[in-house]
């Protein structure tokens, strides 16, 4: 007795498919800001990173006064380049990437401040009828190091 499949895969087919990506959200915003704190002048690397939804992403990252325009940008797995607005302070990108693809876009500017403070850099991923995520990175800017007296106790 032999079973006849062509019945079964023919069924199967009228089914809709499920496409599931394991691990991470997908349009689930990341972001690093490295180093974590720094001086005037020392460079700070932004970089973002998610999975692509198969659907039409807009990135947008407003970055504070106290970091010069980027230098630089990189991107992996997009063809298009984010775009400085610098009446703004603004970067944004849009594409649409493969469902479940990683996308990564860095960026490098450097510290403009002479101020010590902590400069939040926040980011926003739209996608079209879909959720909006965010993410803030902090840097410690021009941090004052103290030390602290090491002390024994003697017998």
């Amino acid at each position: 007795m032999t079973a006849n499949t062509h019945g079964m895969e023919a069924c199967c087919q009228e089914f809709p498919t499920l496409a599931a990506t394991w691990g991470r959200a997908l349009a689930h915003l990341e972001k690093e800001a490295t180093p974590s704190w720094g001086y005037q002048g020392d460079e700070v690397t932004c970089c973002f990173a998610f999975l692509g939804t198969g659907n039409f992403l807009v990135l947008t990252n407003t970055t504070p006064v106290e970091l010069s325009a980027p230098i630089a940008f990189g991107v992996h797995a997009t063809s298009v380049a984010p775009i400085y607005d610098s009446d703004h302070h603004r970067v944004t990108w849009n594409d649409t990437p493969d469902l479940g693809q990683e996308v990564l876009i860095h960026y490098t500017s450097t510290i403009a401040t002479a101020d010590t403070t902590a400069i939040a850099n926040a980011a926003s991923l739209f996608e079209i009828d879909g959720e909006i995520s965010t993410y803030t990175a902090i840097v410690i800017v021009n941090p004052t190091l103290f030390h602290l007296p090491l002390v024994f106790r003697g017998k």
